[in-house]
């Protein structure tokens, strides 16, 4: 019998989503993840993306995007605020 042994990113998603009540695809909701977060979502015309105000995260999608170029890209901004500190356009070009 072989034991599968999760990956550390396996262990911190799987920790993730139980924190947030995920357990099943049916449960990945964006806005609800984002309440739960504490992050604000809005809807706009320009591209997604991603800042942060008074300690505050915001994640700023294109409206005209189909759902699930929404739920994409929501995920990448969502990494941005999660995972990211300070400004990175202040990085060396090679960097950004």
């Amino acid at each position: 019998m072989h034991t599968y042994c999760y990956s550390h990113l396996e262990d911190f998603v799987k920790s993730f989503y139980s924190r947030l009540h995920i357990y099943q695809p049916t449960d990945l909701n964006m806005l609800q993840i984002a309440k739960e977060l504490r992050i604000k979502v809005f809807f706009w015309p320009n591209g997604s993306q991603a800042l942060f105000f008074e300690q505050t995260g915001y994640i700023f999608l294109n409206n005209e995007l189909s759902p699930q170029q929404q739920w994409q890209d929501f995920t990448h901004e969502l990494c941005h605020v999660l995972l990211h500190s300070g400004d990175q356009m202040h990085l060396p070009s090679p960097f950004r």
